[in-house]
């Protein structure tokens, strides 16, 4: 089991055009940076604004490590933003995620998590100590298992 407690979900808003995030950060990233910046927009568990909105924005499932190296590289590129932490709208307001979002969220918890290793963890930590993508598991193992 992942110790999902160091694990958020971060909203990244910026104060540019989807057009405009484009030129200023993705044309700009050398091939690595960019290589990097794909598999995480491919492989990770994020959303992104489509572009129709005057602030892009992007929400990201995340541990402290990759929050650092988004964070270096928005620095870098001189990219303005707002960082957010919303993981709590998980377990009241799913709708702020979108289905494409929760539906990876989702998977991934069901690939690392059992309910057993979670009860065994309330065992050990308490069951106020659980983290939200925990409680949001079993919210959903419990719904899924009453259809």
């Amino acid at each position: 089991m992942i110790d999902l407690i160091e694990y958020k979900i971060m909203k990244y808003t910026y104060p540019l055009s989807n057009d405009e995030l484009t030129e200023q950060l993705w044309d700009n990233m050398d091939f690595n940076e960019t290589k990097w910046a794909v598999k995480l927009t491919l492989e990770g568990i994020s959303a992104t604004s489509d572009g129709s909105l005057e602030n892009a924005w992007d929400i990201i499932f995340l541990e402290s490590k990759l929050e650092e190296k988004i964070d270096s590289i928005l620095y870098k590129y001189n990219i303005e933003y707002v960082k957010e932490d919303i993981t709590e709208f998980l377990l009241n307001d799913c709708s702020l995620f979108g289905e494409d979002f929760l539906g990876k969220l989702e998977d991934y918890l069901e690939e690392n998590l059992t309910v057993d290793d979670i009860l065994d963890n309330i065992n050990v930590v308490g069951i106020e100590n659980m983290s939200i993508f925990e409680k949001y598991y079993l919210d959903k193992y419990k719904d899924d298992d009453q259809d």
